[in-house]
């Protein structure tokens, strides 16, 4: 039978997993960009100096949420950039947040709720003849959807969404019991 592990072991433990854990990080840069797909591959394109880098990954899971993205999503992750030939390889470990720009403008539901992706960053929901601003960050997910994390002044709200062609769907969850308290089914309007 093994001992169990005691406090100061613990403390040890969790101390050396996270200095490695930070000195793996501290060579990746954070990375953003929007996304670009053609024959040869996913590149990144650069939104200050408009400069594309080939994107490698290793990671399933970064290769799975990159095949969500469609050309000009924006993304924030981390990776490093890498020497290659006469381009700038970025070998992209995470991503971390999205912003989908087939999602911008607005969509109406069938009870003719209204809701607006004003920007990448803003959204507002008008149901019932009454409207809310929101700040919105969105993350990747498993399957077709993505996470999103709604912000008031005064709330936090989270939510996931699903957008394929002309129709999303957008789930709201209670935070306290993770039960969808609200689903939006919309159709885009312009």
């Amino acid at each position: 039978m093994q001992k169990p592990l005691g406090m100061k072991s613990f403390i040890v433990l969790v101390l050396l997993t996270s200095v490695f854990f930070v000195c793996s990080l501290a060579r990746a840069l954070n990375i953003r960009g929007f996304v670009y797909q053609d024959k040869n591959g996913y590149s990144l394109i650069d939104p200050e100096t408009l400069t594309s880098s080939p994107i490698l990954t290793k990671s399933r899971d970064v290769e799975r949420e990159l095949k969500k993205l469609a050309n000009f999503d924006s993304l924030l992750g981390s990776g490093t950039f890498s020497e290659k030939e006469k381009s700038k390889a970025l070998n992209l470990e995470t991503i971390d947040f999205v912003a989908l720009r087939r999602l911008l403008g607005f969509w109406k539901s069938a009870d003719d709720s209204l809701v607006n992706f004003i920007d990448y960053q803003r959204v507002s929901f008008t149901v019932k003849g009454s409207r809310v601003e929101y700040c919105y960050v969105m993350t990747p997910s498993n399957g077709k959807f993505w996470r999103i994390l709604l912000t008031d002044q005064t709330s936090v709200v989270l939510g996931s969404v699903l957008v394929e062609n002309d129709k999303a769907e957008i789930e709201i969850y209670d935070t306290d019991t993770g039960d969808t308290t609200q689903r939006f089914n919309l159709q885009r309007v312009f």
